[in-house]
């Protein structure tokens, strides 16, 4: 099981993270037409191209919530974290918190890595977990590693062809907005050329869609709804159920769920304004 895999699959992606960006909000309309009349998404080199991407990564802002957070006082706070478009940088989670949080103690907020790592060098942990005694560091800068392949396909292409029986699930966190995004995951994957042998559908936890699935011969790919990157940090409940149910049936279906009624629990809704809209696109105000 890999989960939001760094594939570098030998074909840059600057135009699939464009309309990442657009489709999620951060990217205005002008710039948008400007990136498709000039025909970026099929060329994005062209010197007019990268101007054009250039300008959007300025005018979204900054990238990195941590370093904000943490950065002089005259820095807004906080960005945006590109492990989760919706990371709140004090707890961690996809709420948002610090936009309605007193500007003085949102300043003052003690981040998720702090934490973590505040847990993870207490000697009783590392006593329980039998780890060494060590100082642990999130994301240390102090590891001398060399990024020496261009594309992962090649190792993917070998599993397949060398333990055909392997089973392999990787998963990505749909709000995982720019280290290893979904789409790109995706457009990666494409290059295996496998065929289909279970098309793209929901998978459900207690009857609500926790992601989405397809199964191809080789593998099985999903996502988990409102997780960034490293999913159960995000979607703890919903991760859990990913791993047990692929560890146990390679298989995503809710086995508490009778067969007849894989597509989720129905709910009764009164309509909404939203469902009235979609119902009927011609007549739309």
């Amino acid at each position: 099981m890999i989960g939001n895999p760094v594939f570098r699959c030998g074909d840059d992606t600057i135009s699939e993270q464009f309309n990442l960006y657009y489709w999620h909000g951060l990217v205005s309309y002008s710039n948008y037409v400007n990136w498709t009349d000039h025909g970026c998404n099929t060329n994005f080199l062209k010197i007019a191209c990268l101007e054009i991407y250039n300008t959007t990564i300025a005018e979204i802002g900054g990238f990195d919530q941590e370093v904000a957070s943490t950065g002089p006082p005259s820095l807004p706070l906080p960005s945006i974290d590109p492990d989760d478009l919706y990371q709140d940088f004090c707890t961690g989670n996809g709420t948002l918190d610090f936009s309605i949080q007193d500007p003085t103690i949102a300043s003052q907020c003690t981040s998720i890595d702090t934490l973590l790592s505040n847990y993870l060098n207490n000697p009783q942990v590392q006593a329980a977990i039998h780890a060494k005694p060590t100082f642990w560091e999130a994301c240390t800068d102090q590891i001398n590693y060399t990024r020496n392949f261009p594309s992962m396909l090649p190792f993917y292409q070998d599993f397949l062809k060398e333990r055909p029986d392997l089973n392999i699930l990787v998963y990505s966190g749909d709000v995982d907005i720019a280290t290893v995004p979904f789409a790109i995951t995706q457009k990666c994957l494409n290059y295996l050329d496998r065929k289909t042998i279970q098309h793209w559908q929901p998978w459900y936890v207690n009857g609500a869609t926790a992601g989405y699935w397809e199964v191809k011969n080789g593998y099985t790919f999903a996502t988990v709804k409102g997780a960034g990157h490293e999913a159960p940090a995000y979607e703890s409940w919903n991760s859990y159920n990913l791993f047990t149910r692929f560890l146990s049936a390679q298989s995503l279906n809710d086995p508490s769920m009778p067969a007849q009624n894989k597509m989720g629990i129905q709910r009764q809704h009164r309509v909404r304004q939203g469902k009235m809209l979609r119902s009927d696109p011609i007549d739309r105000v």
